[in-house]
């Protein structure tokens, strides 16, 4: 048994993991000590791994996009344009589309001497004292936001752009699905639903795109036009084959894409759409994708962890040799070939130096030489278990042992409980769920250790079904706090509801949730309520028996932001609710009310302008606190 099953395995005379004191009984010293020793045994390896490598600004020439936090990028075929993906906005949560616009259209004959990179990304110098090195200008604009995958990629007039978004699709399933989005109106329009699909790549010579779709535990490359017309399967992987980043070949006739089978390794493959052929181009024991064909089709440049760390690499088609044009230690992923010029536009670390590209020339080969580290300090990464797992074979089929229909009561599981006591009372709370998650039960009770009238509340959810139904039992725990007649009004609901609620969301942004949910309550009003200087202007409320049925519809629209919590400076909303009373059902009131409620946050510069409107429709005999009126309370 190794040292680590020890040490969490030790319990003390109280059954209770200690863990410091685990630790060192088990290996023999102090916690404390080994973090200081791997601390030091850790530094003195990527110390010395990182002296032996290149650094970022010895590959290529380096720039800063216009964005606070990059995730990807990819030029359109004519330079002008650039599409992010990541958040401009450093508190926003969801992920931005951004377009970033630029003039470049000047000749070469005006700087003869500046590559169209460095035009793009550096001023021409001002020696006068009013402006030294100004920064370029973009036009920005964000073309959508939600939760985006990072692969973007143009038409082959750059005129749209496809890529791949996180959306509920049929019957409310959420993953990922193919967009298309027109640049200039910012119209778009799903080609896939419910596919889990990514990846995509727009053919550089005609309306196809290629993406990746996942079924099962398997995934396939796909073609379709940006009409959504014209689905095609191009392979047909089973048995847990994963695939990614396919890239077009400059004349449209091959596809280069990433593979990994059953073995987990991943190395570039080329499929021939004529012949439906696929050749494997490397057979590296490291992990090899993002394809990046040459112009003239005879060579690709693709990103590696071999030598442990994300680089360069190219390939020659015919030859099959492969040189390493980067060997740094902070990572480079290959992104695109440069829309000018011999080069590949890569991308830096996404946690550190999120903005920042560099442009490698395809020629370039690493300086550096295999890396030199003693023993003590790297074996470390091959140290295996003190005892191995037994081998799994996936292909043999399973024995089933016994079999019999689901039964949620057979598999109750807890998940979470806490009380919190004082001197005079206590807050208790406990949540029961099933295996599948299916079922929920979970109570909160408060009360005094005397145990005189517990407030409590018992809830029941099913998520079985189709829509999320419920039954909720409340005593002394659901109250209502409104001001009337300029003093406080506390109501309890005691009783029974029993509710059913479908969410929808139509598809186009997480953010925009609808929600319909019908609900009947039978509980009995009591009133809490005293006026303070012993005159009332309103009626005296009343407290009583009721049931009441309410149909409501609710609408939110508000991207997750960081200032939700405090101020929130995006969101439109509008709920619409119909509550029916009768008592000759139950109860001892009978009155309708119709309910119409909205409200728009919307950002003004550094303030954030707010308006609501809420109307209200009652008819019948309501119990007095409920009556329409306008008051001067707060």
């Amino acid at each position: 048994m190794s040292t680590i099953v020890n040490i969490v395995q030790h319990r003390n005379k109280l059954k209770l993991l200690k863990f410091e004191k685990s630790f060192k009984e088990q290996s023999g010293i102090e916690l404390s000590q080994f973090e200081e020793d791997w601390r030091r045994h850790m530094n003195t390896y990527f110390y010395g791994y990182r002296s032996q490598k290149e650094a970022i600004e010895e590959i290529g020439e380096v720039a800063t996009l216009p964005i606070n936090k990059l995730v990807n990028f990819a030029f359109s075929p004519d330079s002008l344009k650039i599409a992010m993906v990541g958040r401009d906005d450093k508190d926003q949560w969801d992920t931005s589309l951004i377009i970033a616009k630029q003039d470049t259209t000047k000749s070469e004959k005006e700087e003869p001497k500046s590559s169209w990179f460095s035009k793009l990304f550096s001023s021409k110098k001002d020696t006068s004292e009013e402006k030294k090195n100004p920064k370029p200008r973009y036009n920005k604009k964000e073309v959508d936001h939600g939760w985006i995958h990072p692969v973007v990629s143009w038409s082959f007039d750059g005129t749209k752009l496809v890529y791949s978004k996180y959306h509920f699709g049929k019957h409310q399933s959420f993953g990922l699905d193919i967009r298309v989005i027109d640049v200039e109106t910012g119209k778009g329009e799903w080609l896939t639903q419910s596919f889990r699909a990514a990846h995509p790549n727009w053919s550089p010579v005609e309306d196809l795109i290629v993406f990746v779709a996942h079924k099962n535990n398997s995934s396939n490359l796909y073609t379709i036009k940006s009409d959504g017309t014209g689905l095609n399967k191009l392979t047909d992987y089973l048995d847990d084959t994963q695939i990614v980043s396919p890239a077009w070949s400059p004349d449209g006739s091959m596809i280069a894409f990433a593979e990994a089978g059953p073995d987990g390794n991943m190395d570039i493959m080329v499929l021939e759409i004529s012949t439906n052929t696929i050749s494997k181009l490397t057979d590296f024991p490291d992990v090899d994708y993002l394809p990046v064909w040459h112009p003239d089709g005879k060579k690709i440049t693709f990103t590696s962890h071999k030598g442990f760390t994300p680089n360069l690499h190219t390939i020659d088609l015919e030859t099959k040799e492969v040189v390493r044009n980067t060997d740094v230690g902070d990572a480079v992923w290959g992104v695109q070939w440069a829309p000018k010029g011999n080069s590949i536009l890569s991308r830096s670390l996404t946690d550190v130096d999120t903005v920042r590209i560099v442009e490698v020339d395809v020629n370039r080969t690493s300086s550096t030489s295999d890396l030199n580290i003693r023993d003590h300090f790297s074996t470390w990464r091959i140290k295996a278990p003190d005892i191995l797992l037994a081998s799994v074979n996936p292909h043999e089929p399973v024995e089933i042992m016994n079999q019999s229909n689901y039964r949620f009561l057979k598999h109750i599981k807890h998940m979470s409980s806490f009380i919190i006591p004082t001197n005079r009372d206590f807050f208790a709370y406990s949540v029961w769920i099933d295996a599948l998650g299916r079922h929920i039960l979970g109570g909160i009770l408060y009360s005094l250790w005397t145990f005189e009238r517990p407030s409590y509340s018992i809830e029941y959810v099913n998520a079985q079904h189709g829509p999320l139904w419920g039954v909720n039992f409340y005593e002394q725990f659901n109250f209502s706090v409104r001001q009337y007649d300029e003093n406080d009004l506390i109501e309890q609901f005691d009783g029974w509801e029993i509710w059913t609620q479908i969410p929808i969301n139509f598809g186009n942004h997480l953010s925009s949730n609808h929600s319909v949910k019908v609900s009947a309550n039978f509980w009995e009003r009591e009133v809490t309520y005293t006026s303070e200087n012993g005159v009332l202007v309103f009626p005296e409320p009343e407290s009583g028996k009721e049931s009441i049925f309410s149909f409501a519809y609710q609408w939110v629209n508000r991207r997750p932001h960081k200032s939700l919590f405090f101020i929130p400076n995006n969101g439109t909303g509008i709920l619409f609710k119909a509550d029916l009373s009768q008592n000759k059902w139950y109860g001892d009131f009978s009155y309708s009310r119709l309910t119409f409620d909205s409200f728009t946050n919307q950002p003004f510069g550094p303030f954030v302008f707010y308006l609501r409107e809420k109307a209200v429709s009652l008819s019948g005999t309501p119990p007095a606190q409920e009556r329409v009126r306008l008051t001067h309370d707060l």
